[in-house]
């Protein structure tokens, strides 16, 4: 994500299956950037990849991903603080949540939180859920209007006036 002159990136693979969760800023308005470590506070999130980030007021949004396990929490890390604090949010637990995923997108919208698609253990899927950061709980999202998206993973998403705009991803199909 783009904070201020800063990218800011959270966890992910090294590529020899060994998941992180620290966080690196490449400060973008120097001649010569170069990364460095953010300490925070508060009890981190676990190590992960595939999950989504987006930022807030100030606030670092993450949820989901997978680390061997596919993950649903989603976690904060508030920015507004001399020294970042993480906060969980919500465990993923409860009837009303959405099944554990990765590689899904994200948005946020007037202090909601909205995931699309993503992968979770029964392959990829099309289902929309809404988090509410004040209230604290998810809501999945039945339009009723228009044709809903594919399954999909790895989509890219903005919101554009009201409406939350994907594209591309992976079905796992192919053509040929």
């Amino acid at each position: 994500i783009i904070h201020g002159n800063n990218l800011v990136v959270f966890g992910g693979n090294d590529g020899a299956n060994s998941y992180k969760n620290d966080i690196w800023y490449l400060d973008l308005s120097q001649t010569t950037p170069s990364w460095s470590s953010i300490t925070t506070s508060g009890t981190q999130p676990v190590a992960r990849s595939g999950h989504s980030m987006i930022i807030y007021y100030n606030r670092i949004i993450i949820y989901g991903g997978y680390n061997g396990s596919y993950l649903n929490d989603i976690w904060e890390l508030d920015l507004n603080q001399s020294i970042p604090v993480w906060s969980l949010l919500h465990d993923g637990l409860g009837i009303t949540v959405p099944n554990a995923r990765y590689n899904h997108s994200s948005v946020i919208y007037n202090d909601k939180v909205f995931i699309n698609g993503g992968t979770e253990s029964v392959g990829t899927r099309n289902t929309v859920w809404k988090f509410d950061l004040e209230f604290k709980n998810w809501v999945q999202i039945h339009s009723g209007v228009g044709t809903s998206p594919i399954n999909n993973s790895e989509s890219s998403a903005v919101v554009y006036n009201t409406n939350m705009i994907l594209f591309g991803g992976n079905n796992n199909e192919y053509w040929g």
